[in-house]
């Protein structure tokens, strides 16, 4: 048959057995899932967690990246709620700071639609929320942030790959939010 077939022909094989020691091992891990909590993701985080890194690590495999382990890169961002209520004509915004400050709030704004938005650190989420509902302050919305510590400057070429990653990435309907450290142009 020739040596390139021969070489096609040791190249799938080696894949295919790849292939075949990742899907076998997915396989357990569900199966460990679904013995410890039931077979519902909905009910199951371990399992949903399994299932969605499953579709999601083919996204990066394709596109030359690597999916890390869950944590593996916190050190790159701050973790922060963002939260934005309505203001009280009757309260003004530095008051409003000061009192903030002492459960957790970072950063007080006003917007162009008149609301005020609220950073603070992931961690005093409940402080926050607990003074803005025990003081009658009407949560608009609440998000959960990832910031870049230290943005990376990127070629060219290596911002094409990464958007075609990032729009894969946010076309699938089980990923909810996708944060970068990527320089902007």
């Amino acid at each position: 048959m020739g040596r390139a077939f021969e070489y096609r022909k040791a190249r799938k094989l080696k894949r295919w057995g790849n292939m075949s020691k990742t899907f076998t091992r997915i396989g357990k891990e569900i199966t460990i899932a679904v013995k410890a909590s039931g077979p519902d993701p909905h009910t199951n985080p371990r399992l949903r967690a399994l299932l969605q890194n499953a579709n999601v690590r083919s996204y990066f495999t394709k596109h030359g990246g690597s999916l890390g382990t869950q944590g593996s890169l916190t050190f790159l961002f701050d973790h922060k709620v963002v939260l934005k209520i309505a203001a009280k004509p009757e309260v003004e915004l530095e008051e409003l700071e000061l009192e903030l400050i002492d459960c957790g709030v970072e950063e007080v704004e006003a917007d162009d639609e008149g609301a005020v938005i609220l950073t603070g650190a992931f961690e005093e989420y409940a402080n926050i929320q607990k003074y803005l509902e025990e003081n009658g302050f009407e949560i608009q919305s609440t998000e959960f942030v990832r910031i870049p510590n230290d943005l990376k400057t990127v070629t060219e070429e290596q911002r094409a790959s990464i958007d075609k990653l990032l729009e894969k990435l946010e076309e699938d309907d089980d990923v909810t939010q996708v944060f970068h450290n990527m320089q902007e142009d």
